[in-house]
């Protein structure tokens, strides 16, 4: 019986046991045969190139399980854009190329391998794709070539500017000044001529130079200003001079600051920020990219880089930014070398002549440190001077040592804020000694000619002197305090300084409506003088009123103590809508000297600029009017004639003229700055800054329908240059109809122009476009079909906003 039992229990166990295994999920396994692992290991096939996310073309190569062999890679590294070193390159991708492991990334160097900075790669065998990452000092950095002024279509032109003054009255004899300035030449070929002339001065002929620029180099030869050093001065010779220039530049402006380079896995957005203000954002390409920096601001500062990559992923980097139109260009080296004679006196023009050597170099240690240099030679001494410049983000600072052969000496101290902050500070010192109480440098003869009028100049130049300049103030959320003072000092003469704190609180602010405390007091060589009371100030958009009254006294002899004191004023400013402006004011004062009156205006337009000036004293100091007149204007010479004024004083000059319809009326865009208003028929001259690229356009204002070109337009300018720029404008209409063939069938999904105008109509052949009545209607289906149609003229008595025109019969 157990054996029985036994035998049944057996029985149940074995049958769960195979019903379980009937049950079971399979398990199912895949492996590639042995006899095609050889042929998986290596394949010969054609890949797509990617470096970072551009494509640059289809390779062969060998693909194997860890490595990818290029089979030719020279036509690779041919293919892979601002390269270095290509033969490295080739060197690099000759060998099996590791696409098992994935490369260490970081922010600033991309995604190389670290103990192989060459070329890392990774392939994807599902869209046969090898994308090479290369290691950022492998590649040039874009945007950093050197892009010039174009004038290879530039013809001959001249810029004449003119000036004239005219002053006298209270008891005084007229005296007059006509100033000449002439620029002419061809792109970078010109030459430059200022002559005067004067009634206490005569005629004279300042410079008279013509210069050439050939890339980074500027050659000069005649008579002009030879720069010297810093504590002594400018010398005028007749010579020549080289130097390096870097005006014919298109990115001038970018140069003056810290290249700011930043690498680029992939096509990103990159924002610049200053102090938490967003002042630059452009997309570039991947790579190492140089930013544009035209538009950061002159100073010393750190700036903060937001970049976005294409694929959403962001970082951020801090750089630390330098500009400044003074200093070397970061990683340049600027010179200049000037040899010649110095303009004799004309007292003395059979003296022995003077040989003069002048030169200069500039260059920075990095982003924070500047360095200068300067000489000047001639038979008589040698003087040297260096300095050093510091630039960091609240300050800069510089000091310059000056020694010469027979034992002269100087310094020169400045430091600045970088005006960041409420606490502005600016401090100049200087000091010479000269040996032997002569000048350091023989003095020019436009020195001399000088001396009558501004003495200190003279002997500042010439030898032993002392000077300091300095300004602190402090901004408050209503009110500024500050301290200037200035100490000028030459051999054998007292001291000419003055000294003192200044104040000033607003103690009411409404809208336009401001009323202030004021003070300031001043230590002298002639005595004390001090002055506070109180100032109310109305300011309006187009006019100013103000009203002083407070007390004052005065140093030196006339000194009468404290004494009442009181001034209005009050100003006018109007707009011309081609761009000029008029100009008014009215000034009063009174005190304990006497009444001062004075009355100005000043018109600029398109012709030039004229100011008038009358003051009228009465009181202890005498009484009077005297008058004082200015206008200047200038001429534009070309192939076309003569034209003259300008809006503006410049050495070059931009002539628009619009053609056409004379109810059109337009404003002129000067990189994207209004810079007038003109109608048809009418022309506007702009005097611009030379060397400088800019895109001028026009914007229609008129309510009419007017066809124009609205592209802008780059021209390149140079000294003496003049553009001339031609517009028409068309009136149009906007025309609806149906375009029809000969037998009054609808001509269906063609292309349709008309002048620079263009349309297409709909499967029933119905059209609208915007054309002069009477233009020539082109049309083109895709069946090949071309015809011709005359839109119809409208009355001029028409003045509704659309003209139906109906059937249009197309002809072949």
């Amino acid at each position: 019986m157990s054996a029985l039992l036994l035998a049944l229990l057996g029985a149940m166990l074995s049958g769960a046991a195979a019903h379980a295994a009937e049950t079971a999920p399979p398990q199912v396994t895949a492996a590639m045969p042995a006899e095609f692992a050889t042929l998986a290991a290596t394949q010969q096939i054609v890949v797509d190139v990617y470096v970072a996310d551009r494509r640059i073309g289809q390779f062969a190569a060998e693909v194997g399980l860890a490595e990818v062999r290029l089979l030719d890679p020279a036509a690779v590294a041919a293919a892979i854009p601002d390269l270095l070193d290509r033969a490295a390159i080739v060197a690099a991708l000759t060998r099996p190329l590791t696409v098992a492991a994935h490369p260490r990334c970081d922010d600033t160097s991309g995604c190389v391998a670290g103990a192989r900075a060459r070329v890392a790669a990774s392939y994807d065998p599902a869209a046969f794709r090898l994308k090479l990452t290369l290691d950022p000092r492998l590649l040039a950095v874009r945007g950093g070539t050197a892009h010039y002024l174009e004038d290879a279509h530039a013809a001959f032109s001249a810029v004449d500017t003119i000036g004239v003054a005219l002053a006298g009255g209270g008891g005084l004899g007229a005296s007059y000044a006509l100033r000449n300035r002439l620029v002419a030449g061809r792109g970078a070929v010109h030459l430059l001529a200022d002559s005067s002339l004067s009634s206490w001065d005569g005629g004279r002929l300042d410079t008279l130079a013509a210069e050439v620029d050939r890339r980074d180099v500027r050659l000069r030869g005649g008579l002009f200003y030879a720069p010297g050093a810093d504590l002594v001065g400018r010398r005028r010779i007749v010579g020549i001079g080289v130097a390096t220039q870097f005006d014919t530049r298109a990115d001038r402006v970018a140069l003056s600051g810290t290249p700011l380079v930043v690498f680029l896995p992939q096509r990103s957005r990159v924002d610049v920020y200053v102090q938490g203000r967003l002042v630059s954002s452009q997309t570039y390409e991947s790579g190492n990219q140089a930013l544009d920096t035209s538009g950061l601001a002159d100073g010393s500062y750190p700036v903060e880089l937001r970049i976005q990559e294409a694929g959403g992923a962001t970082r951020v980097e801090q750089r630390f930014f330098t500009k400044s139109g003074v200093l070397a260009p970061a990683g340049r080296v600027v010179f200049d070398a000037q040899l010649g004679v110095l303009t004799r006196d004309r007292q003395d023009r059979a003296g022995a002549r003077i040989a003069i050597a002048t030169g200069g170099a500039r260059g920075r240690f990095g982003a924070h440190l500047a360095w200068d240099a300067a000489a000047m030679v001639t038979r008589d001494n040698a003087v040297v001077e260096a300095g050093l410049a510091l630039l960091t983000a609240p300050a800069q600072a510089r000091v310059a040592l000056l020694g010469s052969r027979r034992g002269d000496r100087g310094v020169a101290a400045q430091l600045s804020s970088s005006g960041g902050s409420a606490l502005s500070y600016s401090l100049d010192v200087r000091h010479v000694r000269s040996a032997d109480g002569t000048a350091l440098i023989a003095v020019d003869d436009a020195a001399r000619d000088m001396a009558p009028l501004v003495r200190a100049r003279d002997d500042r130049a010439g030898s032993s002197y002392k000077q300091m300049l300095g300004s602190l103030s402090y901004s408050l959320p209503r009110g500024q305090i500050g301290l200037s003072g200035y100490l000028f000092q030459t051999a054998g003469r007292a001291a000419s300084y003055s000294v003192g704190p200044s104040a000033r609180w607003s103690v009411l602010q409404r809208d336009r409506l401001q009323l202030s405390l004021t003070g300031q007091f001043a230590r002298t060589q002639r005595g004390d003088a001090v002055a506070f009371g109180i100032q109310l100030q109305l300011l309006g958009p187009r006019a100013a009123l103000s009203t002083a009254l407070g007390v004052q006294s005065g140093a030196g002899d006339d000194d009468r103590g404290l004494s009442p004191a009181v001034e209005t004023a009050a100003s006018l400013h109007r707009d011309d809508p081609r761009g000029g402006a008029l100009d008014a004011g009215a000034l009063m004062q009174r005190g304990s000297a006497g009444t001062i009156v004075q009355l100005s205006g000043e018109r600029r337009g398109a012709h030039g600029l004229a100011a008038l000036n009358l003051t009228g004293r009465a009181g202890a100091m005498g009484s009077g009017l005297q008058y004082g007149l200015t206008a200047q204007t200038s001429l534009a010479m070309t192939r076309r004639g003569l034209g003259l004024g300008a809006t503006g004083q410049n050495d070059s000059l931009i002539a628009v003229t619009v053609g056409g319809d004379a109810r059109a009326t337009f404003e002129l865009l000067v990189d994207d700055a209004v810079r007038g208003t003109l109608r048809g028929g009418q022309r506007l001259t702009l005097a611009v800054q030379p060397y400088r690229r800019y895109k001028v356009r026009l914007r229609a204002v008129a309510t009419e329908l007017i066809a124009f070109d609205t592209r802008p337009r780059t021209i390149d300018v140079f000294p003496g240059s003049v553009a001339a720029l031609d517009w028409t404008a068309r009136p149009v209409r906007a025309m609806f109809g149906r375009l029809v063939d000969r037998g009054g069938a609808p001509i269906a999904d063609a292309d349709l122009t008309a002048e620079d105008a263009i349309a297409a109509t709909d499967s029933n052949g119905y059209f609208q476009i915007q054309a002069a009545a009477g233009a020539r209607l082109g049309a083109h289906t895709g069946a090949g079909l071309a015809c011709t149609a005359r839109l119809a003229a409208v009355s001029a008595a028409t003045t509704t906003a659309y003209t139906r025109l109906g059937d249009v019969t197309c002809l072949p």
